[in-house]
């Protein structure tokens, strides 16, 4: 069906029309066309596996469309497809009818009008409803179950997930999409929260120390990346060595970090890792090409030993590292001949640049325009070009923004980014995007919201999935405050492939609201509320769609009482709730949500008046004249 004229065959196969998004149908045919999609799946799962996998040999050299081509003649010989076609059918068929009764796309006997432009519509995106439902039932077939039931909300509660892996993937997620947004508080408490579960699910001899680990350099990472307690990273990140010295990339983070806050001993855990990876210690004798073979971060643990030794004053054993680490770039595949270890410190410093460690990527920095002058000056000699190499000053200039915007300083960073998209002009398209990235977000930081904006499309179009999910959220906030509501919600359509967090789904149904799909609206709710019960903003969203709706002010009341329970602080939505609702003249309610927001408010003056008028409008005009007062004072 992805082939051209899909949309035909579906129109075909539906008999009518349909609307642009089906999940608010009646829950029973909507189920039994989910049941038979499921079946259709397995049916040509099933029919794929006799074909090809009994007779692998045979189909070995086939290409992927000859497969496709050769599938299709084996199910239409034996009737196959017609028998899918014709299950679909009924079904399909009973949903559009019901969701399209009485349109004005239906003329004379009750046939479809679907040479119109409004037909055309209902049509494609008919098509674009039956693939999405398709790719979900494709996910349930394959996808592991534990990530199922954390994406698709089957468990709403983490109190009552069927097992330990649900919770703590569920708990990740919270605590991801919470720092994405920078609700740093927020992201904090789901993290201690896993690690606490972890520390209780360590007597399970099933699951041992793993969640432990990973649950303690989780919470690490979000310490250094939003800038919280180094000293709280350091602490887990000792925990989670000490549960399992052999995990290279843990001691590695550790030493890291060490060197850069200049803290500890990160000599022990430095020599600790090469212990392990090479049989001896970091002071053992020559390079051991065998010994480096297949590891991964060779060149980095090497300038990281670098460091350690020109922290120390030891500048022999420091050369010596500096050494092993070009050796070991060349090993691990750089192509710059009498440059190898330029390309080592750029490594380490992106590596560094990435954990948010600064000080100790400057080193390298440092370090890798020595080795440039260095080899300019050797070029000079022989008399041979001295521009350097393109790739590698290209990279130089890309670390050199990506520091420079770390440590504040802005200007610096656009030069640097500037220059480094000019010498990326000719590279591939994801090399691009990094480059259109990092100018997103020093142009972000500078408070250019124009070129932020622009810089953010293009690197979005040009990075591979998964793009990390602060971008879509950046991006998301820039399109709203120009009102591109449309694009926006386009963003956040793309972010829900890889990230489908509550907020993705929350963002989906702002833009939603914003260009009145109150339909799809809903239904970004349902998602969003499977993915955190608990979040007020959705229920304050589903008041919002209800008054907009119109006639479903019963709904409209139990939502408001949901949200205002919760502790809904987002003023933006409690400004729209308590003017929809003084619209309806339901002042009552009204009421509520303009106290609720001179909480939050907390000494501003725009929601005290508009509890006043409120007050006054139910004629209680002494609490309206103290409310004045307090206001005013």
């Amino acid at each position: 069906t992805g082939e051209a004229g899909g949309s035909d065959a579906i129109a075909e196969l539906a008999g009518l029309p349909c609307v642009r998004y089906a999940k608010s149908l009646d829950r029973d045919m909507f189920a039994e066309l989910r049941e038979k999609m499921d079946s259709s799946v397995d049916r040509l799962v099933e029919e794929y596996a006799s074909l090809f996998l009994l007779n692998e040999s045979a189909y070995a050299d086939l290409s992927k469309q000859d497969k496709l081509k050769r599938m299709l003649y084996h199910m239409n010989k034996k009737g196959g497809y017609f028998e899918l076609k014709e299950a679909l059918k009924p079904c399909l068929q009973r949903v559009v009818a019901e969701k399209l009764e009485g349109s004005d796309l239906f003329v004379g006997n009750g046939a479809p009008r679907l040479d119109s432009d409004e037909g055309n519509r209902y049509v494609t995106s008919l098509f674009h409803f039956l693939l999405t439902e398709l790719n979900q039932s494709l996910i349930r077939k394959f996808v592991p179950q534990c990530v199922l039931e954390c994406r698709e909300g089957i468990e709403n509660d983490i109190s009552v997930a069927k097992n330990v892996p649900n919770k703590m993937v569920k708990l990740k997620m919270l605590a991801e999409d919470a720092e994405g947004n920078k609700d740093y508080e927020k992201s904090r408490k789901w993290h201690l929260d896993r690690i606490s579960m972890a520390e209780v699910e360590t007597r399970n001899e099933k699951f041992g120390f793993r969640y432990l680990i990973k649950s303690k350099v989780d919470f690490a990472d979000f310490q250094l990346s939003s800038g919280g307690g180094r000293s709280e990273a350091v602490s887990a990140l000792i925990d989670a060595v000490g549960l399992d010295c052999k995990d290279v990339d843990n001691a590695m983070l550790l030493s890291a970090l060490l060197l850069d806050e200049g803290i500890g001993e990160p000599a022990k855990y430095l020599n600790g890792v090469f212990e392990m990876l090479l049989g001896e210690d970091e002071s053992g004798d020559g390079f051991d090409e065998s010994s480096y073979a297949g590891i991964s971060n060779a060149s980095t643990l090497s300038i990281l030993l670098a460091i350690k030794h020109k922290a120390a004053g030891e500048n022999k054993e420091m050369r010596k590292a500096l050494r092993i680490a070009g050796k070991a770039a060349k090993l691990g595949g750089s192509e710059f001949a009498k440059r190898h270890v330029i390309v080592a410190c750029l490594d380490a410093a992106e590596y560094l640049l990435s954990n948010k460690l600064a000080k100790a990527a400057k080193v390298c920095l440092d370090w890798a325009d020595e080795f440039e002058e260095k080899a300019k000056a050797t070029a000079r000699d022989f008399g041979a070009s001295t521009s350097g190499v393109k790739q590698l000053r290209a990279k130089q200039s890309l670390c050199s923004a990506k520091f420079l915007l770390q440590t504040g300083d802005f200007e610096g960073g656009l030069r640097a980014v500037v220059d480094a998209e000019k010498r990326y002009k000719n590279a591939e398209a994801a090399e691009k995007g990094v480059v259109a990235l990092a100018y997103a977000q020093i142009a972000d930081a500078m408070g250019d919201e124009k070129v932020a904006l622009a810089k953010y499309l293009a690197a979005l179009k040009l990075l591979e999935d998964p793009v990390p999910f602060p971008v879509y959220v950046a991006l998301y906030g820039l399109l709203s405050r120009v009102e591109r509501w449309a694009e926006a919600r386009e963003v956040m359509f793309r972010a829900a492939k890889s990230w489908s967090y509550a907020s993705v789904w929350l963002n989906i149904s702002k833009a939603s609201i914003k260009l009145e799909y109150y339909e799809d609206a809903e239904d970004s709710l349902q998602e969003s509320n499977g993915a955190d019960t608990n979040d007020p903003r959705s229920w304050g969203l589903f008041v919002i769609v209800c008054l907009k709706k119109g006639e479903r002010l019963q709904e409209a009341n139990e939502g408001l009482k949901q949200a205002l329970g919760l502790g809904l602080g987002d003023l933006d939505i409690l400004r729209e709730m308590g003017d929809l609702f003084v619209e309806i003249d339901e002042m009552v309610q009204a009421e509520a949500v303009w106290r609720r927001a001179v909480e939050v408010e907390q000494g501003g003056v725009e929601f005290g008046l508009r509890l006043s008028k409120c007050l006054e409008a139910q004629r209680e005009f002494e609490a309206a004249l103290e409310n004045y007062d307090s206001v005013v004072s």
